[in-house]
């Protein structure tokens, strides 16, 4: 507890000390219209210290080796196998792809021949039968060892198509795979962004030929007081202009159509509450489909770590004024 007070508070500092030197006549000249009220912050909220375990080779070696249903029929599969490049450990034999992160929380597994990419699928698992074959397989591996069962829950069940041709140029698809996406919630509410995400890839005959785990246990948590939260309409709103001004053009027209309270990941150090906005770029004329826009902004005063849209990586942890 005492560490991520001490985390904040740090993080207060800076971004105080930034609010003095970024100019204060900063415009924009995009376009952004809302129809959506801004929410009041839910009390008992939280922000979520995480594990950030280290893990030598041999105990990665013994990790992943549960991942791969086919681990028995590769010969050898020890440390000699496994690469290291930057800060990841590498297997490549065959058709057979696994890698993990030095810490073990960020996996990806693929086995390529699985796919029957250059043949026919005899038969794949329908949705419901998919869902529990994922959950064996995940709790087979060992990786949810210490997850609570309401955390992981189906974001949707999706596949993997695939187009192919005959010899007389007649283009048929088939469906090559299933594809369980899971998503992580807490108090209720979806942990939202790049964090804490697993997909179990199902190909035929209901075998899982692919992973891919962003998860990390949690340390500690801290109550949110509601004193910290940025309740302010305008504000928020500034913050969410300002946002979407890293990302998209001068030119551009968005409508904001709901703005939402939520937990937000950036596989970083910390969950913690954010605003999750949604809309869409309105392209003048109407001619052309509208395009969907969600993004994140900081719920509390003095974040632990900084909050903004997936595709932007700032260079310092502070919002651009907005006038």
């Amino acid at each position: 507890m005492k560490n991520i007070t001490q985390h904040i508070k740090l993080m207060g500092i800076i971004w105080l000390i930034m609010a003095f030197i970024i100019p204060a006549a900063i415009s924009f000249s995009a376009e952004v219209i809302f129809e959506a009220e801004i929410p009041t912050p839910s009390e008992g909220l939280y922000i979520y210290k995480m594990k950030i375990p280290n893990i030598n080779l041999r105990k990665a070696v013994k990790k992943l080796g549960r991942v791969i249903p086919e681990v028995s029929k590769i010969e050898d599969f020890d440390e000699e196998d496994f690469s290291k490049t930057k800060d990841r450990y590498v297997f490549n034999r065959g058709p057979i792809h696994i890698s993990s992160d030095s810490h073990g929380t960020e996996i990806y597994y693929s086995n390529f021949d699985g796919l029957k990419l250059t043949e026919h699928v005899e038969q794949l698992p329908k949705e419901e039968e998919a869902a529990e074959i994922a959950q064996r397989y995940l709790l087979g591996t060992g990786l949810l060892r210490k997850l609570k069962r309401r955390e992981l829950q189906i974001d949707h069940i999706g596949g993997i198509n695939q187009a192919q041709a005959d010899i007389k140029g007649n283009v048929t698809e088939e469906k090559k795979a299933v594809v369980v996406y899971y998503y992580r919630q807490l108090n209720k509410l979806r942990v939202m962004n790049a964090g804490s995400s697993i997909s179990v890839t199902i190909g035929d005959l209901s075998k899982p030929v692919g992973l891919q785990f962003h998860w990390r246990d949690i340390d500690e948590a801290q109550l949110v007081p509601n004193t910290e939260y940025i309740t302010d309409p305008a504000k928020i709103k500034e913050y969410i202009v300002a946002d979407i001004n890293n990302i998209f053009s001068d030119e551009a027209k968005i409508v904001i159509t709901s703005v939402e309270i939520g937990y937000y990941e950036n596989n970083s150090n910390f969950i913690q509450p954010a605003y999750c906005y949604n809309g869409e770029v309105v392209e003048a004329g109407g001619d052309i489909q509208p395009m969907p826009v969600k993004g994140f902004v900081q719920a509390l005063n003095q974040p632990p770590e900084p909050v903004h849209h997936p595709a932007y990586i700032p260079d310092v942890p502070q919002p651009k004024e907005v006038k």
